[in-house]
C-alpha cells in the first residue's frame, strides 16, 4: 500500500529527522536538525503553491528572519527542490560537524602504518641479504629502510602534531574529553619515546 509520503522517505536528510504531518496542508513536512535548523514544507491553497522555508531555529525570531523561502508550483518537482535545499544548507554544516576525535585517532594510526612499512622493507632486505644475484636490489631495499628509519622521528613528530591539533579542536567542540585527553597523553609520551630511542640509535651509529 502506497502512501503520500513514500517519495519523501527517499530524501538524503544528512542527519536530519523528518516528520510527515498532512498531505497538501500548510503544515505538510518538517525536517529538524540537532543545531535547531528547520526545513519546513507547506502548501498554501490560496496561492496554489508549495513553500519550502528554511529557518535557523523553530522560534518566533527564526520565522521572522527565514534564511530562504522557495516557491514550488509543480508538485512533481517538490522532492527535488527539497533535496537541493537540504544539500544547500546542510553539506557545509555537516563537514564542520565531522568528529575531530575520530580524525585525531586515525592520524595516530599512521604510526602503525609507518612502522609496518619500515618492517616490510627491513624484512625484504633481510631476505635478499643471503648470497645471491640480487645485490643491487638488496642495496635499494636497505637504503629505503635506512631512509625510513632516519625520517621516522620527523614523520612521527608531524603525525603527533597533527593529531594533537585535532584533539584540541575536539575538546573545543565539547567532544569526549576522556578520549581526547588520553590520546593527547599518549601522543606526548610517544613523542618522548621516539626522541629518546632515536637519540640512542644515533649515538650508537656514530660510535661505530
Amino acid at each position: 500500500m502506497t502512501s503520500w509520503h513514500d517519495d519523501y522517505k527517499k530524501l538524503d536528510l544528512l542527519n536530519g529527522k523528518i516528520s510527515f504531518i498532512l498531505e497538501d496542508d500548510e503544515d505538510m513536512i518538517e525536517i529538524h536538525y540537532r543545531d535547531g535548523m528547520l526545513i519546513d514544507v507547506g502548501y498554501i491553497e490560496p496561492l496554489n503553491a508549495y513553500f519550502i522555508t528554511v529557518v535557523t531555529d523553530d522560534t518566533a525570531q527564526g520565522w521572522k528572519n527565514p534564511l530562504e523561502e522557495i516557491k514550488v508550483v509543480d508538485k512533481t518537482a517538490l522532492v527535488d527542490k527539497i533535496q537541493k535545499t537540504i544539500y544547500k544548507y546542510r553539506v557545509k554544516t555537516n563537514t564542520k560537524n565531522v568528529s575531530k576525535t575520530k580524525i585525531a585517532f586515525f592520524v595516530l594510526l599512521l604510526h602503525l602504518a609507518y612502522a609496518a612499512l619500515f618492517a616490510v622493507f627491513m624484512w625484504i632486505a633481510g631476505l635478499l641479504e643471503v648470497p645471491c644475484n640480487w645485490d643491487g636490489i638488496y642495496v635499494v631495499f636497505s637504503g629505503i629502510s635506512i631512509a625510513l628509519l632516519c625520517l621516522y622521528p620527523f614523520a612521527a613528530t608531524g603525525i603527533n602534531a597533527t593529531s594533537v591539533f585535532f584533539q584540541f579542536l575536539a575538546l573545543k567542540n565539547n567532544e569526549s574529553k576522556v578520549k581526547n585527553i588520553a590520546m593527547l597523553v599518549a601522543a606526548m609520551l610517544y613523542e618522548v619515546a621516539v626522541i629518546v630511542c632515536f637519540s640512542w640509535f644515533w649515538e650508537g651509529a656514530m660510535g661505530v
